[in-house]
C-alpha cells in the first residue's frame, strides 16, 4: 500500500513501483522498491511499518528478515520467510 501511496506524483509524471517475489530453498523472498514521489522520506519505521514488523514477529518467530531503507528517491523493502 505504501509502495504505490508514497510514489505518486503531482504534476502527472511517472513513477515507478517494482514487486519481486521468487522461492529459494523453501524461503519466499519478497522485493518492493518504489520511487518517493511528492511525499519525502523523513524516516523509515512509521507507525504502519512498526505494527507490520510487529505482525510478522508475532506470526513468523524467528523465521523472517525484513530490511527496509529510504535514500533520496527510492524506498526499498526486502522480506525473506521461512
Amino acid at each position: 500500500e505504501n509502495a504505490f501511496k508514497y510514489s505518486n506524483k503531482s504534476d502527472g509524471s511517472k513513477s515507478f513501483v517494482e514487486i519481486k517475489i521468487n522461492i529459494i530453498q523453501d524461503k519466499i523472498h519478497f522485493s518492493c522498491i518504489n520511487e518517493i514521489g511528492d511525499i519525502k522520506a523523513r524516516d523509515v519505521g512509521g507507525i504502519g511499518i512498526k505494527n507490520a514488523k510487529r505482525r510478522l514477529e508475532l506470526a513468523y518467530k524467528d523465521k523472517h528478515n525484513v530490511s527496509i531503507k529510504a535514500d533520496d528517491n527510492l524506498y526499498k523493502l526486502y522480506l525473506i520467510l521461512e
